[in-house]
Formats: structure tokens, C-alpha cells, sequence
């Protein structure tokens, strides 16, 4: 991996865990585990609220073949404990065989893709939550459509 995005995946994370800029009215920190989504097949993600409705994510995903990084920013809108929220970001990806990517091309190498969610996530009152997101790419100038679920704890 170029050591550059390795030092902004740092920062990024660093950022997420030690932000002390929070103006909403919860406090909301996110473990969570994707399943497909932005990072093609599975991820662990951590997300923070760090400015009102606006939340930071940034997640892995390692497979033998495999890995990818998805960080993005997302906005949400309250109902409650439920929300729905809209983010974008990048998807840096290493794929280390060749690949077969949804609308037939082939992955191999590395580089970055631009990724965005469209989320709802229902809450329970113990804070454990479900998610279920259209997470599309854009590869080569094409979009690909794709989604994901997703579980976890918030804090």
C-alpha cells in the first residue's frame, strides 16, 4: 500500500477516535460489520458524529486476495433513534489476482474508486442496531450498483 494513503488512513481513524468536536445532540460513536457495501464484501467499520448530523467512517476489509479501505462522510436525519443518512467517499482497494467486479471488468492491482450510501438503520433502545444501504461505485467512469447490510453497537 503507498505509504501516503496509509498515513491519511491514519489521520483519518486517529481523527474519528480522539474527535472532541461534538455538537449534536447525542453523542453517537458506531462498531459495526458490513456485509458487501462499500467495501465489496464484508467490512469493520467505526463511525463518530463529529458535527451535528454529519459522521466520519472509515473501515477494513483484508481477504487473501483482497483488501480495501472505504472512508467516508455521511449525513444523517433523525426519526428518533432511527435515522437515515446519505454519504460519499473513496474506496482505496489492492487486489492481489485478478477480480470480477459486478458488471464483468477486472480488478487487479490498485487504486482508488469513488463510493457513496444511501443508508436506514433502525436503533433498539440498547443501542444495537441494523442497517440496510444501496452502496454504489464509480469504476472506469462507470457506476456500479451494488448494496449491503449492516449490524452493530452504537455508543
Amino acid at each position: 500500500m503507498n505509504n501516503r494513503l496509509i498515513v491519511l488512513y491514519a489521520v483519518v481513524l486517529l481523527a474519528l477516535l480522539f474527535s472532541g468536536v461534538n455538537l449534536a445532540q447525542k453523542s453517537h460513536n458506531s462498531i459495526y460489520a458490513e456485509l458487501f457495501g462499500n467495501a465489496g464484501g464484508y467490512s469493520v467499520n467505526y463511525e463518530r458524529t463529529v458535527y451535528q448530523n454529519i459522521s466520519l467512517r472509515a473501515g477494513f476489509m483484508f481477504v487473501s486476495d483482497a483488501s480495501a479501505f472505504p472512508v467516508l462522510v455521511n449525513y444523517r436525519i433523525y426519526s428518533g433513534e432511527n435515522y437515515f443518512s446519505v454519504g460519499a467517499g473513496i474506496l482505496n482497494w489492492h487486489v492481489y489476482s485478478n477480480y470480477k467486479i459486478t458488471n464483468g471488468e477486472q480488478l487487479k492491482g490498485s487504486g482508488l474508486m469513488f463510493t457513496a450510501r444511501i443508508n436506514y438503520t433502525l436503533v433498539t433502545r440498547n443501542g444495537l442496531f441494523l442497517g440496510i444501504s444501496f452502496t454504489p461505485f464509480v469504476y472506469n467512469g462507470k457506476m456500479i450498483p451494488f448494496g449491503g447490510f449492516s449490524f452493530g453497537y452504537e455508543f
